[in-house]
């Protein structure tokens, strides 16, 4: 009976997944098919000539130091090359600007406490290394190729496979839009090291599940923390935190026996440890971004996300953003008469039917601004091109890498889709918990604000979950050219 209920709900969980973000990606199908007649005539070649000449292995040995020099290489030359062409653009300016003079404007900071902590920490590295731009992109490419090496580690984590894991870190090192989105000022990098530390911590916890209780309980205090520090940075900690229990809960259908009830009790008291070191540490830190301003930031810019997600066509408005910006002002600062009437108009609104979400469409035309394509980021980046009038830069990014980004994009997420046949065969809870990770991730970006590229804090999952799609793939033409040569 309990297999019968996991398979359910293994079912239910990479349906969800499949409908709402991943079948949004699939929306080209030329890609697709130039990708399998791809990997079918290099099969094909392999069997037939590569074999009987020369046998190309990589000792897993070497995965690390390759993924390593790989990420450099494309990261650091990538900065080296471009950085004297390019000015930051938009919110990216400011943030670059505020990072060196760490002068935080009065209510855009108090409100956007999330363009604080980056620019401050940065301007501690300049004080070493210097107060320019170049610094701060070279910081960006060291905390990109250490986030290729968590997608191998927790890749490997996942499929206990390390050539798994070095096949992910490759296919996010070379993702277009990956390489030259390093030279973009943001601070969605660290949160995606952030979002990628607390994966891994939270694997290897389960993996040496009974050898410590000691070192189990700091683990689950480190995730906290560092799941805390990340919501300073792109807040999905509530969802990684929802995603934790319920792997948690569905790991208890694989097991049996009498301790059962003291294993429920015992992975409860942990999330609960997990939430209580995350509230604790957010306001150990909202306290000392008070500090820095030298004011009160807005703890809970929710009613602000939520407001502008739900009104209008729930993309970018100046005037909606103006609302909660006129009721902090109105209400001299306090957030939380500011944060009650902006809701409250909110729900009014949804309750007398009036609200702009009961327009046909809405929320499907969020769905496909969010995850129809990966142009964003490489927009932005040709406009900060455009800035210092590097148009031949621009234009290539404009006229060929973008339509390559997203034909990657495309495939991407044909893979993770084909995926779902692996986890679904196999009952991989490892794999479950990173579909509910972009599962939730999409449901929550699909209230708020929509904009292609936020959807760049959960996009390195992709290049784990395409992995066993791509073996779906191999498999089968492995299998289906043996069939003709036996047949033959």
């Amino acid at each position: 009976m309990k297999n019968k209920i996991l398979n359910f709900l293994v079912l239910i969980f990479s349906i969800l997944v499949l409908i709402y973000p991943i079948s949004y990606g699939i929306t080209d199908l030329k890609p697709i098919i130039i990708f399998c007649a791809v990997i079918a005539i290099l099969f094909l070649v392999k069997i037939k000539y590569i074999n009987q000449k020369i046998n190309i292995k990589i000792n897993k040995k070497y995965y690390l130091p390759i993924i390593l020099l790989l990420a450099l290489i494309t990261r650091l030359g990538t900065v080296f090359l471009f950085n004297s062409y390019i000015s930051q653009v938009s919110d990216f300016r400011t943030a670059l600007r505020t990072s060196q003079s760490l002068n935080f404007m009065f209510d855009y900071h108090r409100v956007y406490n999330h363009w604080i902590l980056w620019p401050f920490l940065l301007n501690l590295i300049y004080k070493v290394l210097g107060n320019a731009q170049i610094v701060a992109l070279i910081t960006n490419a060291i905390i990109l190729t250490i986030v290729s090496v968590l997608v191998y580690k927790v890749t490997n984590l996942i499929f206990d496979n390390p050539k798994y894991g070095f096949i992910a870190a490759l296919i996010y090192i070379f993702w277009p839009a990956n390489i030259l989105y390093t030279l973009i000022f943001t601070q969605e990098h660290l949160g995606i090291l952030l979002i990628l530390l607390a994966i891994y911590i939270f694997l290897i916890l389960e993996k040496n599940n009974k050898k410590n209780k000691i070192i189990s309980l700091l683990s689950l205090l480190l995730i906290g923390l560092i799941l805390a520090l990340s919501s300073f940075f792109k807040n999905f900690a509530p969802v990684l935190i929802i995603a934790f229990a319920i792997y948690y809960f569905l790991n208890n259908f694989k097991k049996d026996g009498l301790n059962i009830k003291k294993e429920i009790l015992s992975k409860f008291i942990s999330i609960v440890i997990i939430i209580i070191s995350f509230i604790s540490t957010q306001n150990i830190i909202f306290t000392g971004i008070d500090q820095i301003i030298k004011d009160k930031v807005d703890r809970n810019t929710i009613p602000c996300y939520l407001n502008v997600g739900l009104r209008g066509n729930g993309h970018y408005s100046d005037e909606i953003y103006g609302m909660y910006f006129d009721a902090i002002k109105k209400y001299d600062y306090d957030y939380n008469k500011a944060n009650k009437e902006i809701m409250s108009e909110l729900i009014t609104t949804i309750k007398d039917g009036t609200s702009d979400i009961y327009k046909k469409d809405f929320f499907e035309n969020k769905a496909k601004t969010l995850f129809n394509t990966d142009s964003a980021r490489l927009s932005i980046t040709a406009y900060s091109f455009d800035i210092n009038e590097h148009y031949k830069v621009s234009n290539i990014i404009r006229k060929y890498i973008i339509d390559l980004n997203n034909y990657y994009y495309i495939i991407l997420s044909f893979l993770v889709a084909l995926g779902l046949i692996d986890t679904n065969k196999k009952k991989n809870l490892k794999q479950i918990l990173l579909y509910i990770i972009i599962h939730g991730s999409a449901l929550l970006l699909i209230l708020v604000e929509a904009q292609n590229r936020y959807m760049y804090s959960i996009q390195m999952l992709l290049c784990i979950l395409a992995v066993p799609g791509l073996k779906e793939i191999y498999e089968y033409v492995k299998k289906h050219i043996k069939n003709k040569e036996l047949n033959s």
